[in-house]
């Protein structure tokens, strides 16, 4: 069995996200990561959605049985957007000092 600390310092993000730009909004998230690693964070929480963003209200042009061109505009932006846990689309931070090295989740 892996000994474990007895501590653990995370940080919880409470940031606004960059709605529907994926590299502005990934540099964003770097640059928070970077500051939460210099202030000793070995966990990094980020709010589900961080990229690229959580559309709150917005309905994509859709109601029951209906979509409209503009949502689908809309959705096609948000999707071009968006990054899965797998995606070649994610660049690394360059990796600090392994004692550095907090973790980062999204």
């Amino acid at each position: 069995m892996k000994d474990l600390k007895p501590t653990c310092r995370i940080a919880v993000v409470q940031a606004a996200p960059v709605l529907f730009d994926k590299t502005a909004c990934t540099d964003k998230a770097v640059r928070l990561i970077a500051e939460c690693a210099q202030h000793g964070a070995e966990l990094i929480v980020f709010p589900e959605l961080f990229i690229p963003g959580y559309p709150y209200g917005m309905t994509f042009g859709f109601t029951v049985g209906a979509r409209n061109e503009d949502g689908r505009k809309d959705w096609q932006l948000y999707c071009d957007n968006s990054i899965s846990a797998c995606a070649s689309a994610i660049r690394p931070a360059p990796a600090p000092p392994r004692r550095q090295r907090p973790r980062a989740r999204m």
